[in-house]
Order: structure tokens, then sequence, then C-alpha cells
């Protein structure tokens, strides 16, 4: 009745010597085919998607690191999809965003500053003294310091 093999079983079984392949006797191997070239069905930050789908194509696009990428998507969650931005309401601040993408405060604090930088995002002071800024995401004319064409 046969069984099953384990791995223990790899050790006991015959060896049998290794045959020649085509590479291994240095004949030309043909080339592969060429590929067609890729093309996206729509442009990355294209014009009618919704503003979340566009600033999250660029970001993904953006060659930042990937700890300013994610708190920038995770920032976009609470964003209003059509216009990309957090109002008071959502109180997004260090703490929440900490605690939210895993990263300290600090660093928090420093991924978002990198995102001012570069455009994807901008401070408005709040109208009162006792609420919280609201942040704006913003898709810059081109999208970040290593875009892909």
């Amino acid at each position: 009745m046969p069984t099953v093999p384990s791995p223990g079983d790899l050790a006991h079984r015959p060896h049998r010597p290794l045959t020649a392949r085509l590479v291994q006797t240095g004949a030309a191997v043909p080339p592969p085919p060429p590929l067609p070239p890729v093309q996206p069905e729509r442009p990355v930050l294209d014009p009618g998607a919704p503003f979340l789908a566009r600033y999250e194509a660029a970001i993904r696009f953006s060659g930042l690191s990937p700890s300013v990428r994610l708190v920038a998507l995770v920032l976009a969650l609470r964003a209003n999809w059509a216009t990309g931005v957090t109002g008071p309401a959502y109180r997004v601040g260090y703490g929440w965003l900490a605690a939210a993408t895993g990263l300290a405060a600090v660093r928090v604090r420093e991924n978002l500053h990198v995102l001012g930088q570069h455009g994807f995002l901008r401070r408005v002071p709040a109208e009162r003294s006792d609420q919280p800024s609201v942040i704006e995401l913003l898709i810059p004319p081109t999208p970040g310091p290593g875009a892909r064409p």
C-alpha cells in the first residue's frame, strides 16, 4: 500500500544523476518574444476621478518613504472624499494619527511636515483657538520627488 511521502523520506530516496539541459550544453537559447508595452487604461491622475482616488494615486507614485505615505493615506480616510478637507469635527491630531498608524507622535509630526513640504497638505488655522486646525489635502502639480513618468 503506497504511503504519502514526507520531507524526511527525501534522504532515503535513491539518487538520480542530473540530466543535461539545453542551458547546460551551451546551446543558444532563443530570446522570449517582446512584451507589449504596458499602458494603463486610465491615466494615473485621471481628472474625472474623485479627489480621494487622485490623491491616493499621487501618494502611491510620489516616491516618498513608506511611513510618510502611510500617514498620508490614513489621513485621507478622515478627509472629505470629494474635497480632501478634514473639518474640525473630525479631530485629527498627532495622537490619533499615532494610534492609527502605529508610529510615534514625533514621527507623525515629522511625516506631516514632509507632506507639507512636498505640497500634499496644507494646514488652515481654526477660526477659534479651542478648535484644532483644519488640514486640507492637496495634489501638487508634479506628484512628488521620485515620481515616475
